[in-house]
Parts: structure tokens; sequence; C-alpha cells
């Protein structure tokens, strides 16, 4: 599922920039196509339940959500994309496991293996490699 998601990640970051579409317009395209989707499943299904939940919880929810994740996350992205790059910006999604890592250090206190520090660097490289920092700048002739 991981590597599905990835893929359509991806695909969606290419046809993006390839769109030109400003990052509101597509983060309005997005939410709206999700949540038409998305919303008869959830209600199909009965998964959608707010008896165990408490105000609070449901209003944190709803920020972290929907502005945080859904919104801001969102936007930030293709704007990223269009300034930089659908690879580029991409490549900045493999940074996960490394922020995962250091926020489970310094709000979960877990330790850092060496298992664990050998998969942060392998990520970092395979970021770093897939920036482009290594490969030669293209002459004007050649293009």
């Amino acid at each position: 599922m991981f590597l599905t998601g990835s893929g359509f990640w991806a695909i969606y970051s290419v046809i993006f920039r390839q769109s030109g579409l400003s990052p509101l317009h597509a983060l309005v395209i997005g939410l709206f196509w999700g949540s038409l989707l998305i919303s008869p499943l959830l209600l199909a299904t009965g998964n959608v339940s707010f008896a165990q939940a408490s105000l609070s919880d449901i209003v944190a929810m709803i920020m972290i959500q929907s502005f945080v994740i859904g919104i801001l996350a969102m936007f930030l992205f293709g704007y990223a994309v269009q300034i930089i790059g659908a690879a580029e910006a991409a490549a900045f999604g493999a940074l996960t496991p490394i922020l995962a890592l250091l926020g489970g250090v310094a709000f979960l206190g877990e330790t850092i293996t060496p298992l664990k520090a050998a998969g942060v660097v392998l990520v970092a490289a395979g970021v770093f490699l897939a920036s482009g920092v290594l490969s030669k700048p293209r002459s004007v002739a050649a293009l």
C-alpha cells in the first residue's frame, strides 16, 4: 500500500507540474474531489462516530486534519512543485523517516539505535542523490 501511495503521489506531482495550475487552485480541486469521493464511503461503511470523542478532541482533529495537513501542507507542496519542480519537491517527501525519527527522540524519548542511524544515513543519501546536486550542469548548446 505504501508503494502504491508513493506511486500515486509521484503521478500527482508530475501532473500538477505539467498542468500549470496555481498551488491554491490545485488545492481546491484536490480537496473538493477528495471530499466528494471519500465522504460517501465513510458514511456507507459506518466508520464515522463521534460518540466517544470530546468536543476538544474533535476541534483539535479538525484543525490538524483540515488546516495543517489538508490545506497548509498541500498548498506548500504545490508551491514547491511550482518553484523547484516535481522531482525535486517529491524528493523531500523521502525525508519523512528522518523527521519521524527526530520527532520520536524529541517528543517520545525514543533512542537512536545503530539500525535506525543507518536507515537515516541511507535515506539522506538517497535524497541527496535525487536532488541532482552531483549531476553536471547542461551546457546551453545541449539544450
